[in-house]
């Protein structure tokens, strides 16, 4: 199966290609685990709020989490969901 590769701008406004490893609820909000493909931040997991494009129904915004407890809730979450992207880290 092909990823799925969402650009996300940083800070500058530069695209960052990142893969979409899933996404999951939690209390109401919709979240996203994406693997940074490019950049300084290549091969990192990062997480983010999914919301609905008020201007365009079709499209989705992802949302920087800042903080650091809501990060870590999501983390765990994603470890109970996806352990297989996991399981290759912990074996080395």
């Amino acid at each position: 199966m092909e990823p799925e590769i969402i650009y996300i701008a940083d800070d500058e406004g530069n695209e960052i290609a990142c893969e979409l490893l899933g996404m999951f609820e939690e209390g109401g909000t919709e979240y996203a685990g994406l693997l940074v493909q490019e950049g300084e931040f290549e091969g990192e997991l990062m997480f983010f709020k999914v919301e609905d494009d008020e201007e365009d129904p079709d499209m989705e915004n992802f949302v920087n989490l800042d903080d650091p407890d809501e990060m870590e809730t999501c983390f765990e979450i994603f470890k109970e969901l996806f352990p297989y992207y996991f399981e290759e880290a912990e074996e080395e």
